[in-house]
């Protein structure tokens, strides 16, 4: 019984290898990162930026590799401590 993943069944699923998740505050360089990162890529790789509170300043350009959300809420958990 084979419980191994290889490349082509991961690809088949999930489309990507690599997911780099970005927290961002209204990051100036957020842009720049992000293309930095897709032009250097070398496995299939989305991005994902979660902007905390309002959008990019300067906004993002759009790419299919890349998926932004706004955050506009804090949630706590409470411990039970």
């Amino acid at each position: 019984m084979n419980i191994g993943w290889n490349i082509l069944e991961v690809l088949l699923v999930n489309k990507y290898l690599l997911s780099i998740i970005i927290p961002s505050r209204n990051e100036m360089f957020l842009q720049n990162t992000i293309e930095d990162i897709l032009k250097n890529k070398e496995v299939a790789t989305e991005v994902i930026a979660v902007l905390d509170g309002k959008w990019a300043e300067p906004p993002l350009f759009q790419h299919p590799d890349v998926n932004v959300y706004l955050c506009t809420r804090i949630y706590w958990a409470e411990s039970s401590y």
